[in-house]
């Protein structure tokens, strides 16, 4: 992913059981966003939620969990498969009931997208507030 989006730092678990705080601690202060794969959402973002709890910026997103895409696809799979045949396969993102509020919060009052970011606000499972679905450009 780092050649093909080079503004953020990518990083490969490999695994995860390799999401633990023994390899993350190098990166504590750093704001880290997993991509669990589809399937894997629920079990990810418990051990996300435990980082948090010991001080890490980590945020577990569910925009693989919430694609059209089948059990076992990761971040890289659908960003190929819509580089490869966008007109094809579209990414059809779900928004949590938290995502559709903000929505609806920031058509009247735009600066709620700041405090989102400002403040690290996420939902009440511990999921990051997305404020928008342009993810791929």
């Amino acid at each position: 992913m780092s050649l093909f989006i080079p503004e953020y730092k990518w990083m490969a678990t490999g695994s995860k059981q390799n999401l633990k705080l023994q390899l993350l601690q190098p990166i504590k202060k750093e704001n880290i966003v997993i991509y669990p794969d589809k399937g894997e959402f629920e079990d990810w973002n418990k051990k996300v939620v435990e980082l948090q709890k010991l001080g890490f910026k980590i945020k577990c997103s569910s925009i693989v969990e919430n694609s059209e895409f089948e059990t076992g696809t990761d971040l890289a799979d659908i960003y190929f498969a819509i580089r490869k045949d966008a007109s094809k396969k579209t990414l059809e993102i779900v928004l949590s009931e938290t995502e559709k509020k903000i929505q609806r919060l920031s058509k009247i009052n735009p600066f709620i997208i700041s405090l989102i970011e400002t403040f690290d606000l996420i939902d009440e499972k511990g999921n990051g507030i997305r404020k928008t679905c342009d993810y791929f450009k």
